[in-house]
């Protein structure tokens, strides 16, 4: 072989050779492309022809080898929104040779649409010309659907923790970085645009006090995976404050070494206001069950033992008229009364406690009372005790119960006493217009008022053993005592006083430093006025018969012994319905009717309820109905609405009531 010709063989060998390796280097970027998912296309422009790889003619939706070999191909499937963006691009990739990226739309052979990723160039010739456009297509159809839809997710953390009032946090502790959501931006009062995320920023806004106790919680969580949960304040830059609820965890790495500390914090502020309203109005509605339960006990006192004190004192009554001024039994026989009428002002306290009691209410000189009631006291507090009255001569008026409040000036300067235990101490009885010094926040609070500007004070202080918190909360309910022989009685109808004053008990002690009782009422500018002296009454002659209707044998026996020794005739029955069906007889005539309100059966106020419908029936008139009842007149003539009657008498009674009670009695 020639020179010439081997030189030729070994040049053709060498172009083959070459072309070959062009060839398998374009097979291996093929494979490689086609490896990572994307379509290629290899465009000549100047013949148009083009290639497209069967990973691009899957993302259009054709099957191998079925999609048209050009570039107008893949830009009409394209969407309208997009395609103008994808040729402005092709165009400007070919006039300037730079290479291009866009992700677009298209709608593939089915109909479905798919998001693309595309990249591409061009490849100039030797004048430098375009003479190719080739790329890449990435069908991220799947990435920009989860990418949506991880937005679409925080979106509505967003928004559930803005209508939550939550915002999180977390801290990385490789970075050694804080960040946290946009919410909790909004609860901490915080610009995002002048203020980063750091412990400095929060810790700006929360008390020393609350700072120690979350790092405290963070130490624990990290060292011990003890969950952080716990409320501290948090002051805004705009001054308000709200109550914080913080709740965090740590996350690891699987050596155990913390990763992360994540947690939230949440607007707690109405949730705490709307839960302490609620306690305040549960102890509301226990202290009134508290009172309803006694009214009930109270009612059935005051008429089961007032029943009793009727006999006693009626009998007591009678007993007098009998007995000579100069006998040795007189005296025995008013003890008994006196004792009786004592037993009546028990029944009254109750009733006062229940909130059901009615006073004569008239225009008071609180200091005078103290006065009066503080010099009654003097021998009967302990003899240890030193008694100090700081009254002012000064003070308002107030509307009252004289009898009453003597009462609850009794009960708090004598409980005052039994806190010294026997030992030294002083016991202060003030008087004032408004608590001096101030009461504690921490001050317990019983009764009406929620101010005291306009209200007259009685203040009894005592240097005994003091009380706890739980204790004083107590003090007021009924039979509850801390004396080995009381009876919880006393304090619970000085509350019950109080409230029917209007007025409010504060109570402020503690273990080891006695205790502070003030009590306010509503000021008045009434004056005292000073009643007229009664004018003696004689009761007439009397004559007639009476009807006595109560259901206890006592009651009707001695009432009808009163009645007989001012000359009446006296019938008397067990039960409304007998008072009615002997009403029914017209002979003999009853002149009055002594009626109990409260009987089993018929009521006293049922039983006058029909005798007024029968009378008005017949055209009748009314007959004389007095009632009788161990409540006050008032209590029971609230009740009739617009029944009438003649008279009340309040149980326990004396012959002196009843005549009093007579006097009124129409002639017959």
């Amino acid at each position: 072989m020639s020179a010439s010709g081997a030189a030729a063989t070994d040049a053709n060998g060498a172009d083959a050779n070459g072309a070959d390796a062009v060839r398998r280097s374009e097979e291996r970027l093929r494979l490689v492309l086609e490896a990572t998912g994307a379509g290629i296309w290899d465009t000549h422009l100047g013949t148009g022809e083009t290639y497209i790889s069967e990973r691009l003619e899957e993302i259009l939706g054709y099957p191998p080898g079925g999609c048209p070999r050009t570039l107008a191909t893949f830009v009409r499937h394209v969407t309208p929104g997009d395609r103008p963006r994808v040729i402005g691009m092709l165009r400007e990739s070919i006039r300037t040779g730079e290479p291009f990226i866009i992700d677009c739309a298209i709608r593939d052979v089915r109909g479905g649409i798919r998001a693309l990723h595309v990249r591409g160039d061009v490849l100039a010739g030797a004048q430098g010309r375009a003479m190719r456009s080739f790329g890449t297509v990435v069908d991220v159809t799947a990435e920009v659907a989860a990418q949506q839809q991880r937005l679409a997710q925080e979106r509505e953390l967003a928004r559930a923790q803005r209508i939550a009032r939550l915002g999180s946090w977390t801290w990385d502790f490789h970075g050694q970085r804080l960040s946290w959501s946009t919410e909790l931006y909004h609860l901490l009062g915080l610009d995002p645009e002048r203020v980063q995320p750091s412990e400095a920023a929060i810790h700006e806004l929360i008390p020393a006090e609350d700072q120690r106790r979350l790092r405290e919680a963070h130490a624990r969580c990290v060292e011990h995976d003890v969950p952080v949960d716990l409320r501290f304040t948090l002051r805004r830059p705009d001054g308000t404050t709200c109550i914080m609820h913080a709740l965090a965890e740590v996350l690891r790495a699987a050596d155990g070494a913390p990763v992360a500390l994540v947690g939230t914090m949440q607007d707690i502020t109405d949730d705490v206001r709307e839960a302490e309203e609620r306690a305040r109005l549960e102890a509301q509605v226990h202290q009134a069950q508290k009172l309803e339960s006694l009214g009930l006990l109270a009612g059935g006192i005051a008429h089961d033992f007032n029943n009793l004190l009727v006999g006693v004192l009626s009998n007591a009554s009678l007993a007098l008229l009998d007995i000579a001024e100069g006998s040795l039994a007189r005296p025995v026989v008013l003890e008994i009364e006196r004792t009786a009428q004592r037993a009546a002002d028990l029944t009254r306290q109750l009733l006062a406690y229940s909130g059901k009691g009615r006073f004569v209410v008239e225009p008071l000189d609180l200091s005078a009372l103290a006065l009066e009631m503080s010099q009654l006291l003097r021998t009967v507090v302990s003899k240890s005790a030193t008694l100090q009255l700081e009254l002012d001569e000064s003070l308002p008026m107030m509307q009252g119960d004289a009898t009453q409040l003597r009462q609850v000036i009794m009960n708090l300067i004598t409980n005052a006493s039994d806190a010294l235990q026997g030992r030294s101490g002083v016991i202060r009885v003030r008087t004032m217009r408004a608590p001096e010094p101030p009461l504690a926040a921490t001050a317990l609070r019983f009764g009406e008022p929620a101010e005291i500007r306009d209200h007259v004070c009685l203040e009894v202080n005592d240097t005994g053993e003091g009380m706890t918190r739980e204790t004083a909360e107590r003090i007021f309910d009924p039979f509850f005592s801390t004396k080995f022989t009381g009876r919880g009685l006393g304090l619970a109808a000085t509350l019950g006083i109080v409230r029917g004053h209007h007025g409010a008990i504060m109570v402020d002690s503690a273990p080891q430093r006695g205790s502070r009782f003030v009590l306010c009422f509503p000021a008045t500018n009434a004056r005292a006025t000073t009643p007229d002296a009664p004018m003696p009454r004689e009761a007439p002659p009397q004559r007639g018969l009476a009807l006595v209707v109560d259901d206890d044998g006592v009651v009707r026996s001695v009432t009808a012994a009163l009645l007989a020794r001012q000359g009446f005739e006296v019938e008397s029955v067990s039960c409304g319905q007998a008072a009615l069906d002997r009403l029914a007889r017209p002979e003999p005539p009853v002149r009055f009717v002594l009626l109990d309100l409260t009987m089993p059966g018929l009521t006293g106020i049922e039983v006058l309820e029909q005798l007024r419908a029968r009378e008005r029936a017949a055209g009748q008139e009314p007959i004389t109905v007095f009632l009788m009842s161990g409540y006050s007149e008032l209590d029971v003539t609230g009740g009739l609405g617009q029944l009438p009657i003649s008279g009340f008498l309040q149980k326990p009674f004396t012959i002196a009531d009843l005549v009093a009670l007579l006097a009124d009695l129409p002639e017959s």
